[in-house]
């Protein structure tokens, strides 16, 4: 029985797939070469949607790790994407380098015998490309979803642009938005293990004294 991890092709071992790799081997629709980007993303699902934590730019002593942002971005509230990347917009130009495009990543998968990797097959993602000043912003995400890879990219980018005054200037806000936004996830990912555990079953409370004593005789 195979087992699917959380990676994408090109991923170092034990690196987390809601958020994308520094390494990669995206490819266009329909195209088998898988070529690695130099750049990391800005990724995540996932559904299936994985790079390791990296800090981010911060202003004022806060901080917000680029995987958690993403995660915020991507499992969160779509608004709260839409949002930020209207606010950036009309504060500093933002130049399109790539896409919006649908390129195929390749999935990888643990199998539980021999726990040996291999590839299962190839996920369709939406990646784009944007430049704010001097940063590069990157946004992947599963599926056919070009305007949120275009928000994921222009976020990213301006929390890379911190030498931008007028970006520098809203960061703090924008962090606290992202984790006001990421408690609430927490809170309810929390409801939801607690709902799931309610329906935990016990099946040696569901024994009967007959079951307990004809498994001691089959036993002796």
């Amino acid at each position: 029985m195979s087992v699917p991890e959380t990676r994408l092709a090109g991923q170092p071992e034990g690196a987390h797939a809601s958020v994308s790799a520094d390494e990669r081997a995206p490819s266009r629709v329909g195209e088998s070469t898988h070529s690695h980007a130099d750049e990391p993303l800005s990724l995540a699902d996932q559904s299936t949607h994985s790079h390791a934590d990296q800090s981010t730019h911060s202003h004022a002593g806060q901080s917000l790790s680029r995987r958690r942002r993403t995660r915020v971005l991507i499992e969160g509230d779509a608004g709260l994407a839409r949002e930020l990347c209207a606010q950036i917009e009309a504060l500093a130009p933002i130049e399109r380098l790539d896409g919006p495009r649908e390129i195929l990543l390749m999935n990888k998968v643990r199998e539980s015998a021999q726990n040996s990797l291999f590839y299962l097959g190839e996920a369709l993602l939406t990646e784009c490309k944007v430049r704010l000043g001097q940063s590069i912003g990157i946004g992947l995400i599963l599926g056919r979803k070009a305007e949120r890879a275009y928000e994921l990219a222009v976020i990213d980018a301006a929390f890379g642009a911190r030498t931008v005054p007028a970006i520098a200037a809203q960061m703090p806000g924008w962090c606290a938005a992202l984790e006001q936004e990421e408690e609430r996830l927490s809170v309810h990912e929390r409801a939801a293990r607690d709902r799931l555990e309610a329906t935990r079953v016990s099946f040696a409370d569901m024994l009967t004294e007959e079951d307990r004593a004809g498994g001691g005789a089959m036993s002796r």
